[in-house]
C-alpha cells in the first residue's frame, strides 16, 4: 500500500469512528442560526486546519459528507460540535459526498 493509499485509508477510517459518535452527541441538533461559527484560532480548528474559505480546488465543506447546513452560507458540522463552518470553508477531514 503506497503513502497516498494509507493515508486516506486513516483519514477515512477516523472519520467512520468520529462522525457517528459526535452526530450522537447531538451535534445534529444545533441549527447554524443559533451557534457561533468555528473559531480558526481554537485548538479543534488548528488540529483539523479549518480555514473558513478553502483553498483546495473542489473542496469545500459545502461538499462535505460532513456537513450539515443544506444550502446555507454556514451550517453545523459533526467535527465541531456546538459551532458552524462556513460553506466555503475547509478542513483536513474533508470527503466527498456521495
Amino acid at each position: 500500500m503506497n503513502n497516498f493509499n494509507r493515508r486516506k485509508f486513516v483519514k477515512t477510517s477516523a472519520i467512520a469512528f468520529v462522525a457517528p459518535a459526535a452526530l450522537a452527541s447531538g451535534a445534529g441538533k444545533v441549527f447554524a442560526q443559533d451557534a457561533p461559527m468555528v473559531d480558526e484560532s481554537s485548538a479543534q480548528a488548528k488540529a483539523l486546519q479549518y480555514v473558513a474559505v478553502s483553498t483546495k480546488d473542489g473542496q469545500t465543506c459545502g461538499n462535505c459528507a460532513l456537513y450539515q447546513g443544506a444550502d446555507k452560507e454556514a451550517g453545523p458540522c459533526p467535527l465541531f460540535t456546538g459551532s458552524s463552518v462556513a460553506k466555503a470553508g475547509w478542513c483536513s477531514a474533508w470527503v466527498v459526498k456521495p
